[in-house]
């Protein structure tokens, strides 16, 4: 062989050897290839389940949460929105693209509404509006858009949104409102309450003095000068102690009994006493009978209640002929009634007597009747202020309410309720002791922080020749006692008192004497002054003012 063949051969042989290794280089890298694109697409495959769970959990969401999403263009135009947000809405998702949404919104508010939204789109910054819906076309009674730009890097890209409906949030916030102003009022109509009636015992125990002085005056006068002085005296008094009966009867401590009442026979009698123009009527109606209509309380108080909302309807025609409608009805008044009512005091559930005073004039607004039960609040030009308010105390203090609607132009409608009387009524007190002794050989020991109630007790007993022992507060009192056990047959006990209140006294009496005769003096009712000692046994009660009359006749009761 020549060497020109050698060489090719060689060549041949060593060309061949690349072939092979490049054919199984290329083998190989195709099994890579096929390698890589098998987990790609595998990788391709798991990123797509990954987004259509993710997607899917997305949808989840959107539906689950109770507010609607929804997403709008740079212009403020809902391109997209959720279910959610479509059934709060009330509108299908064609109607919620563009301001379609615009038609779910009360047809008032609709315009105010649309300014909003093209103002906070055109401002770019997040904002938001509350509206009420339309009710033919909306779920949500009250909406709320929250809206904040979306963003694609620096530039803003469109809007997206939430809307929620917030009726409930609503309806709980003036519930609080409303239970606020309830809470504000009972505050302020309590304080007054207790301004009042401590005003009314203070001054009933200067009318003691006033009241008892001018008696004297009448009896030791000499003249018919100075007795019709002391007579026009004891009139002026004798009026501002009702004027103070007034103020303890709003402050619900006026004298009270517990019997049963026809309220319609009180309305029936007082109508036949009501002063009125000659062509003024009161047209009474009740189907109730007379176990139906029978209430719980004192009639001298329900009188006052009945008079004073007869001539407050009355006064109500400035022109028109006076035209007022009485009704009585029996009433189940539940806890949700009774919250609705005037000032309700946590009263209770059941059968109440309502009595309606209805007149169709001048009417009042919001304002005014907010303010009608106020003391010494009044329209009138010559009013006191002092009639609905004492209605006001009366009713508290029979364990009722009021409920007042009036309008401007329409009339005024108020309506009491009072609880129906029970079978057992009264008091069980326990037996009122007897003192034996006679009153000729024993002394009367007046306590009382008051001066001229000491002054004009003790001038008033000595008058009637009896002994009289006089203490300035408590502890005297007791010191008194202590020096003159075997004398004192009777003690005038006063119950308010500072430092020592008749309270504690009255129970040290008990404690150190026995059954000693102890009859209460105070310028609150029996029943408060009662409540507030919190015993029985009393042997008698003086409310003040008291005439010389008056107080001797419970001193002769007790131990006459």
């Amino acid at each position: 062989m020549t060497p020109a063949i050698v060489l090719l051969a060689i060549c041949c042989v060593v060309l061949a050897g690349l072939l092979l290794r490049l054919r199984a280089a290329y083998a190989r890298e195709c099994d890579r290839a096929e390698t890589l694109n098998r987990e790609l697409r595998e990788f391709s495959q798991d990123a797509s389940s990954e987004l259509e769970a993710s997607e899917q959990r997305f949808r989840d969401v959107v539906h689950v949460v109770p507010f609607g999403i929804f997403e709008a263009d740079a212009n403020g135009a809902l391109v997209w929105a959720s279910r959610r947000c479509q059934e709060l809405l009330g509108a299908d998702s064609d109607r919620m693209r563009a301001l379609g949404w615009l038609q779910a919104v009360a047809a008032g508010d609709r315009e105010l509404v649309e300014e909003q939204w093209l103002a906070g789109i055109e401002n770019g910054r997040a904002f938001e509006i509350e509206f009420s819906t339309d009710e033919a076309s909306a779920v949500a009674p009250v909406a709320r858009f929250q809206v904040m730009p979306a963003r694609a890097g620096n530039s803003r890209r469109g809007w997206i949104g939430t809307v929620a409906d917030v009726s409930e949030l609503r309806r709980g916030e003036e519930q609080r409102r409303a239970l606020e102003e309830r809470f504000e009022r009972a505050r302020k109509l309590e304080s007054l309450g207790v301004l009042a009636g401590g005003i009314a015992h203070d001054f009933n125990n200067l009318l003691v003095s006033i009241l008892g002085n001018s008696e004297l005056l009448k009896q030791r006068a000499t003249d018919d000068e100075t007795r019709d002085a002391a007579t026009r005296i004891e009139t002026a008094a004798l009026r501002a102690a009702d004027l103070a009966q007034q103020m303890l009867a709003y402050s619900g401590r006026g004298a009270r009994k517990r019997v049963p009442v026809d309220l319609l026979g009180v309305v029936q009698e007082m109508d036949g006493l009501l002063e009125r123009p000659s062509d003024g009527q009161v047209r009474i109606h009740s189907e109730l009978s007379l176990e139906e209509r029978c209430v719980e309380g004192d009639p001298t108080q329900l009188r006052q209640v009945v008079m004073n909302l007869l001539v407050n309807a009355f006064e109500a025609f400035a022109e028109a002929t006076p035209d007022v409608e009485v009704r009585l009805e029996r009433v189940r008044a539940d806890r949700a009634y009774l919250a609705a009512t005037f000032l309700d005091d946590d009263l209770e559930p059941g059968e109440y007597v309502a009595l309606d005073v209805i007149d169709r004039g001048c009417g009042m607004e919001e304002k005014t009747a907010q303010c009608v039960f106020d003391p010494f609040f009044t329209t009138k030009f010559t009013g006191r202020g002092l009639g609905l308010a004492v209605v006001l105390g009366i009713v508290r203090g029979h364990g009722g309410a009021i409920e007042v609607d009036s309008k401007v132009g329409e009339g005024t409608r108020f309506r009491v309720l009072l609880p129906v009387a029970t079978e057992a009524l009264g008091f069980d007190e326990a037996p009122v002791p007897r003192e034996t002794r006679a009153l000729r050989g024993g002394a009367i020991l007046v306590i009382d922080d008051e001066p001229g109630v000491l002054d004009v007790a003790q001038a008033m007993l000595e008058g009637y020749g009896l002994r009289v022992l006089t203490a300035a507060n408590g502890a005297k009192g007791l010191e008194v006692m202590a020096e003159h056990a075997d004398e004192v047959a009777l003690v005038l006990l006063d119950l308010t008192m500072p430092k020592m209140g008749g309270d504690e006294v009255y129970t040290r009496i008990r404690a150190d004497h026995g059954d000693l005769p102890v009859v209460l003096l105070s310028g609150y009712s029996e029943d408060a002054a009662r409540d507030r000692l919190g015993v029985s046994g009393l042997s008698g009660y003086i409310q003040k003012p008291f005439r010389g009359g008056e107080l001797l006749d419970v001193v002769r009761a007790v131990v006459g």
